[in-house]
């Protein structure tokens, strides 16, 4: 907060050096660290829309989730229209695991990024002990979730609206890696 002894202020004014009044000075209430906020949210926990998404109809949730031992989580939500949106992440660095909980409000999709290491070969993705993602493909019949491609280095789950789980871990089964990411719903 900024508090000038000259002239009183506890927010940042448009112009410093401006008179109390006239046309040089048209606003005297600018949120001071509002970008950094908004990144908490964008980049960090990584809720973004759809570029033709109306008021969070088609969500993203892609979080930065960071190596660094000093921020192994990090949650939040916002308020929309259409309800709470809402991702929380951890990080676990032995063994190295991660875990997701997903907040899709009614009438809205989402993507859900879940990050592969070099390769998303040999993944076994499963919601509530159902296999969705086996040999490298969607494996259809789980309510609630509509479908999941391979983009880059991620598997992307596409869900519709509901409170999911996401629980992802790697394992080493006879000198081979095997990555497996648990999805369990609570509809």
């Amino acid at each position: 907060m900024i508090y000038n002894n000259v002239e009183p202020a506890t927010t940042l004014w448009e112009l410093w050096d401006s008179p109390f009044e006239g046309p040089g000075m048209n606003s005297r209430n600018h949120i001071m660290f509002g970008g950094v906020g908004e990144w908490f949210y964008s980049g960090l926990l990584g809720i973004t829309q759809t570029s033709d998404s109306i008021s969070y109809q088609s969500i993203i949730f892609k979080p930065a989730i960071t190596t660094d031992p000093r921020l192994p989580f990090a949650s939040g939500s916002i308020n929309t229209p259409r309800g709470k949106v809402g991702l929380q992440w951890s990080r676990s660095a032995s063994p190295l695991s991660y875990n997701y909980a997903v907040s899709v409000p009614v009438s809205s999709v989402g993507q859900v990024f879940i990050p592969c290491e070099s390769s998303c070969k040999g993944i076994l993705i499963t919601e509530g002990g159902n296999p969705i993602w086996k040999n490298n493909q969607f494996v259809s019949g789980v309510v609630g979730v509509n479908g999941a491609s391979v983009q880059d280095k991620f598997i992307v789950i596409v869900v519709g609206s509901g409170d999911f789980k996401f629980s992802s871990s790697n394992y080493s089964f006879r000198g081979q890696k095997l990555s497996k990411i648990s999805i369990l719903s609570s509809k």
